[in-house]
């Protein structure tokens, strides 16, 4: 049956009317799908220009920095300044892992860090080329290029930080002077061991002898030397892997970890040798006394351990603290003597002129051994004056001579670390005080003076001036004796000025 022409149309109709729908969603689909790829060409361009600025920043920024892998943690690209920090071309770049560059760690931890945070820091040391190694903080995030992600690493050089803290921490450890551990350091090691319950924990304790009266007759300065060879010593005779340290002004202290009784004495016993040899060829001997004590068991007490090395060290000290200051006291005399040959005998003159004066002047017996004492060692503080001054040709300047002016009292205090010198202590003190109270160094005058003091200076003014000084010529016995009387009643006691020129022609 034929379909009438009425139906033919419509079905004609219906079907282009399907057919220009379709057609206009497919071209509606169509312009969205341009649309689409020209938005994201743009995106692209953009993205691309966007990395190339990337890129352009990244090469000649003046900071630090390179791309790497995420997957196989190569190095794909290092900036100008890497570069030239580094010292590897960007081509010696290309061919390194990050690992490559690391002296002590493996970064790989660190990078995975970086991956589950997006960012992360950490401090590494890290080779040059060169060979040095350097001490480098990394900021580490991961962000995407066009194509791919890659960890982008800003580097800093702490090399000069690291140093600055490494000897800020030497110093909050160590003494200045020895270099050996300081108190702080000490404390907090016997603190530690303590929550270790270490066994067999000894603890020496050691105490320079006489520190105080070489400081205080020769000077710190060689109060240092003693200090530092003490120190140099204790290094020879104890382990690398024992604590040594200075814990207080003339205190050296030594930890040892599975101490047994023979180290310990022999290493002590080592070091008293090594300054015995020192001491053969030293102006000045050192002396050190030793205490120590060892724990037994986990519960003994670090406290405990302190008191009893304490102890056993005074109880050494009070056993030859004497013979220590005499063998310093000695070598004073002995310093002393060599420097006499400036006087040429000044000691020797002086004693015959005392013994005869001091008789005139009522003098008893019992006191000329003092007298004769006196002039033989009232110089001896002279040994802590700086040779700069003691053999300076010309004048001494005010200045030098307030140094030389305290070689009254550097006596005094050497002769009161000597049993033998205590009863002439205080006449060395008072050697040059003054008449008229212009002297030093207590401005005694008068009848303050002792009489021994007076008679000594007047004496020791006869010799000088008769036998001269590097700076001044000798006088004549006249010339001498009538500046002598000139001082009378200033510098000298006029009563035994008068009896002293009666004396003259005597002696």
């Amino acid at each position: 049956m034929k379909a009438q022409p009425e139906q033919s149309a419509f079905y004609y109709e219906q079907h282009l009317s399907e057919l220009k729908f379709k057609n206009q969603e497919l071209n509606r689909r169509i312009q969205t799908l341009e649309q689409t790829i020209l938005q994201h060409q743009k995106q692209q361009k953009i993205l691309q220009e966007s990395e190339e600025q990337f890129r352009q920043m990244f090469a000649k920024q003046q900071a630090i920095l390179f791309l790497v892998d995420p997957q196989t943690l190569l190095i794909t690209d290092a900036n100008d300044a890497a570069q030239q920090f580094y010292g590897f071309s960007a081509n010696q770049f290309n061919t390194l892992q990050v690992n490559d560059l690391c002296a002590d760690t493996d970064m790989t931890i660190f990078f995975e860090k970086v991956k589950f945070y997006s960012s992360y820091y950490g401090e590494f040391k890290h080779h040059l080329a060169s060979g040095a190694i350097c001490d480098v903080e990394i900021y580490a995030s991961a962000i995407n290029l066009t194509y791919r992600q890659v960890l982008f690493c800003i580097v800093h050089d702490i090399t000069a930080r690291k140093q600055a803290e490494n000897r800020l921490h030497h110093i909050g450890f160590h003494d200045a002077l020895t270099g050996l551990k300081n108190r702080s350091y000490f404390e907090k090691e016997l603190q530690r061991l303590e929550l270790l319950n270490s066994d067999s924990l000894g603890l020496i304790i050691c105490d320079l002898d006489g520190l105080k009266l070489v400081n205080d007759t020769l000077g710190h300065h060689q109060g240092d030397k003693h200090l530092t060879a003490i120190s140099a010593i204790l290094k020879e005779c104890f382990h690398d892997s024992d604590v040594l340290a200075r814990i207080g002004g003339d205190e050296f202290a030594i930890i040892k970890t599975g101490a047994t009784v023979d180290y310990i004495q022999s290493a002590c016993a080592k070091a008293v040798q090594k300054i015995n040899d020192h001491n053969v060829a030293a102006c000045i001997p050192l002396g050190l006394s030793f205490g120590y004590s060892i724990s037994k068991g986990t519960a003994y007490s670090i406290k405990r351990l302190i008191v009893e090395a304490d102890n056993s060290m005074y109880r050494e000290k009070l056993q030859r603290g004497s013979n220590a200051r005499s063998a310093i006291v000695q070598n004073a005399v002995k310093l002393l003597n060599d420097r006499d040959f400036i006087c040429d005998g000044h000691a020797d003159r002086l004693q015959s002129i005392l013994s005869k004066l001091a008789l005139v002047a009522g003098i008893s017996d019992s006191k000329l051994p003092e007298l004769t004492m006196l002039a033989r060692f009232h110089d001896i503080g002279k040994v802590g004056i700086p040779d700069s001054i003691i053999f300076k040709p010309d004048k001494l300047t005010s200045e030098e001579m307030s140094i030389m002016q305290r070689h009254s009292e550097i006596g005094q205090r050497i002769a009161l670390s000597s049993s033998e010198l205590i009863p002439i202590a205080d006449l060395i003190l008072k050697h040059h005080e003054h008449w008229d109270g212009s002297g030093y160094p207590l401005g005694l005058a008068g009848n303050q003076i002792p009489l021994m003091c007076r008679i000594f200076a007047i004496a020791d003014a006869y010799d000088v001036m008769t036998n001269g000084r590097p700076y001044r010529k000798a006088l004549t016995p006249l010339q001498a004796l009538e500046q002598i009387r000139l001082s009378a009643g200033t510098q000298f006691d006029p009563v035994l000025v008068n009896k002293f020129c009666t004396l003259t022609k005597l002696i």
